[in-house]
């Protein structure tokens, strides 16, 4: 699990704002299934209404995930889903769920990581908090800053805590990585730090060329392609 620090500048999420504020929303529990359609209490863009002015926005907020760097060492992803823009208003909220393990049309996508993108402000709206189950009774409660995100494993079962005041807006999006296995994506994101820590401080020594030499061939070894 990992906080992504100004994923969207302040001029991308205006536009966002501007656009979803004009923008038709329903239900969100067309989009759920199982168990987490009775407990999805929220409303989703409705992209029939401009297709291409929803399409823009995406591709804002894609562009934004691909400049972090972060994101790319922690989620080294293969493929990404489109935002589903979700909209909490006083009294909605989403209980405790687990998202489906595969998206998409043909060829489907498997949700290796969800992705939470927070579009407006912490003070904007009281409650909505994203919570996270850690297992044993442990919880991790996430509410960031506007164009700030929270990347976690979709095997995690998480919930929004109800909105009591405002409005939350949020975009979610889900990757599925070139390692399957959480411990290996884990273990290159550690050695890609300290890659990158040695390469600040002595870029053409030896142990850098080791750890450029590591972290390659464990991706190869590793990349299901």
């Amino acid at each position: 699990m990992i906080v992504l620090p100004a994923v969207l500048a302040t001029e991308e999420l205006r536009l966002l704002r501007e656009f979803l504020g004009q923008a038709e929303f329903e239900d969100g529990r067309l989009t759920a299934t199982g168990v987490a359609a009775a407990r999805k209490h929220n409303l989703q863009l409705a992209r029939g209404q401009d297709a291409e002015g929803a399409g823009a926005l995406d591709q804002l907020v894609l562009a934004g995930l691909q400049r972090s760097p972060l994101f790319a060492a922690y989620a080294w992803p293969k493929r990404i889903t489109a935002p589903l823009y979700v909209r909490y208003e006083p009294g909605m909220h989403y209980g405790a769920h687990v998202d489906g393990s595969l998206m998409g049309l043909e060829p489907r996508l498997r949700t290796d990581l969800s992705l939470t993108l927070f579009l407006n402000e912490p003070g904007d709206y009281d409650g909505g908090e994203l919570v996270i189950d850690l297992g044993g009774g442990a919880t991790q409660q996430v509410k960031l800053p506007a164009g700030s995100a929270f990347a976690y494993p979709t095997t995690a079962i998480h919930l929004v805590r109800p909105v009591t005041r405002g409005q939350r807006l949020v975009a979610v999006v889900w990757a599925q990585s070139y390692a399957r296995d959480p411990r290996i994506r884990e273990a290159l994101f550690d050695l890609r730090a300290l890659q990158e820590s040695v390469v600040a401080k002595a870029p053409v020594s030896v142990e850098a060329q080791l750890l450029q030499k590591t972290v390659s061939n464990l991706e190869r070894l590793f990349a299901e392609v």
